[in-house]
């Protein structure tokens, strides 16, 4: 494939009331001409929507319920570093994971 044939594969136009529909023509567009298909759905129904902020909710009342061992263990102090020291130690291993996750096509 020469250079002109992929940038012209990869220029994509979008129209000016934000429709992302010049970006999924162009997407389906450059996989037809590498020799595949799009077979995944690009949209989420109603359902999986609601789904996924009622899980990210859950996120937020359970961080908000661990807030009372620490005051009364350790107040402010303890809550500080009882996040940021564990942090010194998981910042590590998700950079790792990141890391090995960019290496997979």
């Amino acid at each position: 494939m020469s250079e002109k044939q992929t940038k012209d594969a990869t220029a994509v136009e979008v129209s000016s009331n934000s429709d992302l529909s010049g970006i999924r023509n162009a997407d389906d567009a450059l996989l037809a001409q590498l020799g595949y298909k799009s077979e995944f759905r690009r949209e989420f129904s109603l359902f999986e929507t609601v789904a996924f902020a009622f899980s990210i909710m859950g996120v937020v009342a359970s961080v908000s319920s661990t807030y009372s061992f620490p005051l009364v263990s350790g107040g402010h102090v303890g809550m500080v570093f009882g996040w940021l020291i564990p942090c010194l130690f998981v910042v590590p291993i998700a950079m790792s994971m990141a890391e090995l996750a960019s290496a997979m096509p």
